[in-house]
């Protein structure tokens, strides 16, 4: 009777658990909104001295990682575009978008004397002034890869030992920024593996007492 009672109880968790999978619709992408503030530096040049910018008057950078629903499987790719927003450097320029102003930056210095983040970007020459940009790190905030220009738009590929994309703005001087851009970020989702395995689970259960009552 005890095994009958498993057996059927088994079959009502493996039953509820094949419902559960066959209702999860397949979600082939996931978009995710977030704003990224005129203050904000792409990486923090303590953590990455060979990557040095600024006057170090910068904010921590904008991260995104797999808390936000997006997966940094190695190859998987994300699409960042502008949205809507704009930015100043200051007193004396105008508002921009995240093209950035008509000032090209490459390898140059500023006005602080000191050089852009766009220095390390030579694949993506010419970058302008408070162009929108970004890099890809590890869970410390250490760089992996090359930092890239964003601009309006830019589908980037996660590089192996990636967890995570930080976004910033190119400039040398930030404390005197206003503005904020709002962008999209659209990649595949994180896995959800959890109802199959219980499924899994379930019917190998089953399976185990009813080869114990036919023996």
């Amino acid at each position: 009777m005890n095994n009958k009672k498993n057996v059927q109880l088994l079959f009502f968790i493996s039953l509820t658990c094949l419902i559960i999978c066959v209702g999860i619709p397949t979600v082939r992408a996931l978009t995710i909104s977030i704003q990224v503030g005129s203050q904000a530096g792409p990486w923090d040049t303590w953590l990455n001295p060979s990557f040095d910018y600024g006057i170090h008057d910068n904010i921590s950078p904008v991260v995104i990682d797999e808390t936000s629903g997006l997966s940094f499987a190695p190859g998987n790719s994300l699409t960042i575009t502008y949205i809507s927003g704009t930015v100043n450097a200051g007193s004396g320029w105008g508002w921009v978008d995240a093209a950035g102003d008509n000032l090209v930056t490459n390898g140059n210095t500023g006005s602080s004397g000191t050089v852009f983040p766009s220095k390390y970007m030579q694949d993506d020459w010419d970058t302008h002034l408070m162009e929108l940009v970004g890099a890809f790190a590890d869970s410390s905030g250490t760089i992996i890869g090359n930092p890239f220009e964003i601009g309006l738009g830019r589908t980037v590929i996660i590089p192996s030992g990636a967890t995570r994309l930080q976004l910033g703005i190119n400039d040398d001087i930030f404390r005197d920024n206003k503005g904020a851009f709002e962008i999209k970020i659209e990649g595949s989702p994180v896995p959800i593996s959890g109802p199959i395995w219980l499924l899994g689970a379930g019917f190998i259960s089953l399976f185990k007492v009813k080869r114990r009552k036919e023996k």
